[in-house]
């Protein structure tokens, strides 16, 4: 029996031992560099007592946490590293989770291998991050130029999750501004990156090594402003088998060669949804974006008054990419696509459906520059779209391996719509030029506004050729037959409104041309009624009750309806 229990205590003796901490005994003088390393030494939940206000301590060496351990500065505890040395330091296979902690001016120099993380070092831990700043953090070595991961935060073979959290000023001579990532996920919602920079690649955020790792990056409801680097001036990816971005802005990020925004160098697939690039420069190619390998994915996005000053003032790609429900607005491109330049090799293609480029401009390709090749096998294919206003012509085309399905092309600024016309058209319509072949009459598009979901669109007037219109080209292009003259090949327009509608009255609806289906209104509702009242066996009448509109002429944009309720009715 002794035996065991001594056997027992042994074991005891050699398990981790996690004892939560309090740094600090009331006061600021209280909380000091070495009281913080003498909290955290057993890990577990480490809180503080520094007194009233902000309390800023100077970290004179980093913790190093090995345990698992949550760190709560309760909104009034800056960690310093005082421009001189790192903060933090997570050892493998544990988590750490901050939150409501001020990092600032935190520095990593190191020589060899190169500076890592001013502020945190992840290798190879589970880092959390909630509510926190990190500001002026740097991984800057002076006498090893061009060097250097990460400014704020370096991880490498461990995952990242960073929630309400605000990254603001940390730099790198190296990648990462604020964010180097590798061999492991990064998650990041609702945060904000601001005036991050990197003098090589990701100006806030770099992920990934060349496909070292199939994890992912995820960045939700955040936004990025003001970063810079030479490639990728808010982010570059270079790993990932479904990355994504999804409610997110994009504002005045800036490049010096590649992708003022986000740059997507390396990943299976990349899903940027419903957000908003604007007002990102690159110096060379993709104001916006740049697309280099894998499938790109731009669903119900907006992306007005990017620049790049020589191809692709919203979009670079040279692979797969799919543009749906989203809208190209006065981006601009020294040479060639204002709002698109596409460089199609081998198998790949470009799909644009329900979306509009409008006003874009460029030397040549306003709207959009093809480079698509490939012997007469179409690679290009635009449906349901709208082109209009674009300077330096609406749609040019290397090789002319394109088709156009459903399309506006109209009003472009110079001597053409199309240079030259398309391998083939469906119901499309162009003008005042028919460079694009097919019917050559004036859609009256109205000018480009908010007609309801979450893009600009150009919607038709009453009186558009282009409402209603799809049936009728065959016939109008003299195509024959052999196509179904009904045939509507897309069920929503790109404010996502239901398609086609039956305003002319014909037997069978038809879609109209272009992104904007006239008269298109909302298919689902949602009742928002008050605690239901005690019911009455008395019939009362309806006849009061009747649906109101705050919005005269339903076509042009989506209608609340407000129901005026029967006096004492109970059900409908």
């Amino acid at each position: 029996m002794r035996k065991l229990f001594i056997a027992i205590l042994l074991i005891l003796s050699v398990q981790p031992v996690q004892a939560d901490g309090v740094v600090g005994t009331g006061t600021s003088a209280s909380c000091k560099n070495d009281d913080v390393h003498a909290a955290l030494a057993g890990g577990g939940d480490i809180t503080f007592n520094c007194g009233r206000g902000i309390a800023t301590i100077s970290m004179t060496s980093p913790l190093i946490i090995r345990e698992d351990t949550v760190i709560d500065g309760a909104g009034s505890i800056v960690l310093s590293g005082m421009n001189r040395n790192q903060i933090i330091i997570v050892q493998s296979g544990v988590r750490l989770e901050v939150r409501n902690l001020v990092f600032e001016n935190g520095l990593d120099d190191t020589y060899t291998p190169s500076p890592r993380g001013g502020a945190i070092q992840n290798n190879g831990g589970s880092l959390v991050i909630s509510n926190s700043i990190f500001r002026g953090n740097a991984a800057i070595n002076r006498d090893r130029l061009n060097s250097g991961s990460g400014g704020a935060i370096y991880s490498e073979g461990g995952s990242v999750t960073i929630n309400d959290s605000l990254f603001l000023g940390n730099r790198t001579l190296g990648d990462g501004g604020a964010i180097y990532n590798v061999d492991g996920y990064l998650d990041i919602q609702r945060s904000r990156f601001i005036l991050n920079s990197a003098r090589e690649r990701g100006g806030a955020i770099i992920h990934g090594e060349y496909l070292t790792s199939p994890e992912n990056i995820t960045v939700i409801d955040s936004f990025f402003s003001l970063n810079s680097a030479r490639a990728g001036g808010a982010i570059i990816t270079n790993q990932g088998t479904n990355n994504l971005i999804s409610n997110s802005q994009f504002d005045s990020n800036v490049a010096q060669a590649w992708a003022g925004g986000v740059y997507a160098a390396a990943s299976d697939t990349f899903e940027i949804i419903h957000s908003r690039f604007t007002g990102n420069t690159s110096f060379r190619h993709g104001g916006a974006l740049v697309n280099a390998n894998g499938r790109m994915t731009i669903i119900g996005n907006s992306l007005i008054r990017n620049r790049a000053y020589v191809d692709g003032g919203g979009v670079y790609s040279n692979t797969y990419l799919d543009v749906e429900t989203s809208t190209f607005a006065y981006n601009s491109a020294g040479e060639l696509g204002g709002g698109l330049y596409s460089y199609l090799r081998a198998d790949v293609t470009l799909s644009i459906l329900n979306s509009t480029f409008s006003a874009n401009a460029a030397e040549h390709g306003g709207g959009l520059y093809d480079k698509s090749r490939n012997g007469g096998i179409y690679r290009t294919n635009i449906a349901y779209s709208t082109f209009a206003y674009n300077r330096g012509g609406g749609i040019q085309s290397q090789y002319g391996h394109y088709v156009l399905q459903g399309s506006i092309i109209a009003y472009s600024q110079g001597d053409w719509n199309c240079r030259p016309a398309p391998d083939d058209r469906y119901y499309s319509m162009n003008f005042p030029d028919a460079s694009c072949g097919g019917h050559n009459v004036d859609p009256y598009l109205m000018p480009l506004a908010d007609n309801g979901g979450i893009t600009l669109t150009h919607a038709l007037s009453i009186d558009s050729p282009a409402i209603d219109a799809v049936s009728g080209m065959p016939l109008l292009l003299g195509l024959g037959t052999e196509l179904d003259p009904l045939r509507c090949t897309t069920d929503f327009d790109q404010r996502n409104l239901t398609r086609p509608v039956n305003i002319i009255g014909t037997d069978v609806a038809l879609c109209d041309m272009g992104a904007y289906e006239y008269g298109a209104m909302p298919t689902r509702f949602e009742v928002v009624s008050n605690p239901e009242p005690e019911s009455s066996s008395d019939p009362v009448s309806c006849s009061n009750f009747r649906p109101t509109s705050p919005l005269d002429g339903f076509p042009n944009g989506v209608a609340t309806f407000y129901w005026d309720a029967a006096p004492g009715a109970t059900a409908y």
